[in-house]
C-alpha cells in the first residue's frame, strides 16, 4: 500500500459525523508494528490529520503499518453491557445521507420552495459556546427575546445538520437547543427553513380558503352543523370569522375521511406515543370560542404553547419540518391538506397523495380563485 493509498484510507475513516471518534480508535487501539524504528507521537497524527498537515516519512510508515496490520476498525463490542432502550423512532424521514452533506457541505431542505444553506465555517469551539450560552440564557429568570433569537440564527445550520443527519430523539435536541421550545423560536425556525414571513402566510391561508374548505363539506355533516350554529352564536365578526377557521381546520380531517389523531381534547383521546399533537383542556365544541390556550408536544416532549387554535396549528405543522418527522399514516392526508392549502409548500410529491384528496385541494383552490 502505497502512502497516498493508505491516506484516503485514513480519511475515508474520516468522513462520517463521527471522525473525530474514528481518528481517536485509531491512534489509541494497541497494536504491533513490525518496524524497529521509534513510534512517532500519537496526538502530533491525531493533529495533523485534523488539520490535513504534511505527515512525516516516519508517521507514514507508521500509519501504513498500521492500517496492513488493522485494516478494519470496530467500534468496542459492549453487547455485554446493559443499556438503556432508546425510543423506536418510527416517524424520521431519510433526507440525506452523511456521505453526501460532508462532500457537498449542504443539504436540500424540505420543499421545492425551501433555500439552500450553507454550512458555516463556524469552528466546533465556537458552536460549543452558542449552545452553553443558550443554555444558560434558557434558566434565566427573564429570557432576552432579541439574545435568543440571535443565538438560534447562529446555531441554525449546525442544528439542522444535528436533526437530519444524526436524527436525534427530539428530547436530546431539547437539551442541546432549549431555546429552540418557545413559540416565537418555533415560528422563526420555520422561517429560516423556508422563507422569511412564511408563519404569517400561514395564518392567512386559513382564512383565505376557510368559507372554501366548509363549502367542500357534506350538508348532512353534523360538524357543519355546530360550525354554523357556532358562528350564528356570536355577535362580532371577529369571533364568527374565528369559529368558521377553526371549522375549518377540523373540517380538513372529515374531507381526508380521517380521524383527528393531531388533536388532544377531553373529548377526544388519541394516542400520543411518537407523533407531534396539539393539546386543550377543552370538549371540541369549545374551542370555537376564542378563550383557551393550546399546547404542542413532540415525542411526548412539550413544544410550546399558541395563545390559539389556528397559531397552535401553524406550531404543529412547523414541528413537522423542524424535527425533519414523516407524516403519521392514519392522518396522512390531513397532513397534505394542511401542507397544500396553509402552508402552501410541495414537500409532498404527487404521487404519494391519494387522487380524492388532489381533487379536492383542486376544487377549493380554484374556488378561491373564482371568489365562490
Amino acid at each position: 500500500m502505497t502512502s497516498i493509498e493508505a491516506k484516503q484510507k485514513i480519511l475515508s475513516l474520516c468522513a462520517t459525523p463521527s471522525s473525530e471518534h474514528s481518528l481517536s480508535v485509531l491512534v489509541n487501539i494497541q497494536y504491533s508494528i513490525a518496524s524497529t524504528s521509534r513510534e512517532p507521537d500519537r496526538n502530533e497524527i491525531t493533529r495533523k490529520l485534523l488539520d490535513n498537515a504534511t505527515l512525516t516519512g516516519r508517521e507514514r510508515a507508521f500509519l501504513i503499518d498500521f492500517l496492513n496490520n488493522h485494516g478494519s476498525l470496530k467500534r468496542k463490542d459492549n453487547s455485554g453491557d446493559v443499556q438503556p432502550t432508546a425510543p423506536e423512532m418510527k416517524n424520521r424521514r431519510i433526507q440525506v445521507t452523511a456521505s453526501n452533506l460532508i462532500v457537498y457541505k449542504t443539504t436540500q431542505t424540505q420543499t421545492d420552495e425551501l433555500i439552500n444553506y450553507q454550512s458555516s465555517l463556524d469552528s466546533s469551539r465556537t458552536n460549543n459556546d452558542i449552545i452553553v450560552q443558550s443554555k444558560k440564557l434558557a434558566s434565566a429568570e427573564k429570557i432576552d427575546v432579541a439574545k435568543a433569537t440571535d443565538l438560534m440564527a447562529k446555531s441554525f445550520d449546525k442544528r439542522r445538520n444535528y436533526i437530519i443527519v444524526e436524527r436525534p430523539a427530539v428530547s436530546l435536541v431539547k437539551e442541546r437547543y432549549p431555546l429552540l421550545f418557545s413559540y416565537r423560536e418555533v415560528l422563526h425556525e420555520l422561517d429560516r427553513i423556508l422563507y422569511d414571513g412564511k408563519s404569517k402566510e400561514f395564518l392567512e391561508n386559513i382564512g383565505k380558503y376557510a368559507k372554501y374548505i366548509l363549502s367542500m363539506a357534506d350538508d348532512k355533516d353534523p360538524l357543519l352543523k355546530t360550525i354554523n350554529d357556532k358562528k350564528a352564536s356570536y355577535q362580532t365578526k371577529v369571533q364568527k370569522d374565528y369559529a368558521e377557521q377553526v371549522g375549518a381546520i377540523l373540517m380538513i380531517s372529515s374531507l381526508a375521511k380521517e380521524s383527528r389523531s393531531f388533536l388532544k381534547l377531553t373529548d377526544n383521546v388519541i394516542d400520543t406515543a411518537y407523533y407531534p399533537y396539539i393539546e386543550c383542556n377543552a370538549r371540541r365544541n369549545d374551542i370555537f370560542f376564542d378563550q383557551y390556550l393550546f399546547k404542542i408536544y413532540v415525542e411526548g416532549v412539550f413544544l410550546c404553547e399558541a395563545p390559539d387554535f389556528k397559531e397552535a396549528l401553524l406550531c404543529l405543522v412547523a414541528s413537522y419540518f423542524i424535527f425533519n418527522i414523516s407524516y403519521p399514516e392514519n392522518a396522512f392526508g390531513t397532513f397534505v391538506f394542511f401542507e397544500k392549502l396553509f402552508l402552501d409548500a410541495n414537500d409532498t410529491e404527487d404521487s404519494q397523495i391519494d387522487i380524492y384528496d388532489k381533487q379536492i385541494i383542486a376544487g377549493i383552490k380554484l374556488k378561491y380563485r373564482n371568489g365562490k
